[in-house]
């Protein structure tokens, strides 16, 4: 073929079970999963050098279940992303855990792992990664494998949220950005607890603030 279509192209199908024994087996991730299902599919084109690879790449997750350690299994995991010219676009990625729906989006430079992409922007504004995450009807059934069981039974009602960062690298005290509980209806030991505008910490030159913090209950605030 041409000299624009040289290059590896690799093609890769499995499940969501195989990948998490795979990576399991490397020992490159602490994170708890043992396995689950769904289907799971790369596509890539390696071109370039060693030195400066060119990649682009398309994963998606189909919907499927991971299973965790000592944990709830995580429910309807779909997602789907882009690598190309230097980033890594999450194109869209959710889940559901414990009756909560998580979902996300958002773009992250190759540079933050140490790969130089030839002709990618470096600048300080242009090449900063961001992510933009929504969770809707959290309820106590989150917190039960981590809180005593007479606590989750004190607490009903459920929130929704959603989180806004961008960071210049991987630096936690680099991040920029905001979480903001946008609903709340909660209930403590069946006492109604309202917030009277959206709870918001804002994140900022290595320090979480808490911007907007209003909540009312029954003879008493919070703020």
């Amino acid at each position: 073929t041409g000299p624009a279509e040289s290059g590896i192209r690799l093609r890769f199908a499995g499940s969501v079970g195989e990948v998490a024994r795979a990576l399991a087996a490397t020992g490159l991730t602490q994170v708890p999963v043992t396995g689950g299902d769904g289907p799971v599919t790369v596509q890539a084109r390696v071109a370039g050098s060693l030195d400066a690879p060119d990649i682009a790449a398309d994963v998606e997750v189909g919907t499927g279940t991971v299973t965790l350690v000592d944990l709830p299994a995580v429910s309807d995991v779909h997602l789907r992303s882009h690598i190309e010219g230097g980033w890594l676009e999450l194109r869209d990625a959710g889940a559901r855990y414990q009756g909560a729906t998580f979902t996300a989006d958002g773009r992250v430079p190759l540079r933050f792992f140490g790969v130089t992409v030839p002709g990618a922007d470096t600048g300080a504004d242009v090449g900063n990664g961001s992510l933009h995450g929504r969770v809707i009807g959290v309820t106590a059934r989150v917190l039960q494998p981590f809180i005593d069981p007479a606590t989750v039974e004190a607490l009903s009602g459920s929130l929704d949220a959603t989180v806004n960062v961008e960071a210049p690298s991987l630096d936690l005290a680099a991040l920029r950005g905001d979480a903001q509980i946008d609903r709340l209806d909660l209930r403590v030991a069946d006492l109604p607890v309202t917030q009277r505008t959206p709870t918001r910490i804002v994140a900022r030159d290595g320090f979480a603030r808490v911007e907007a913090w209003d909540w009312a209950g029954q003879g008493a605030t919070l703020g």
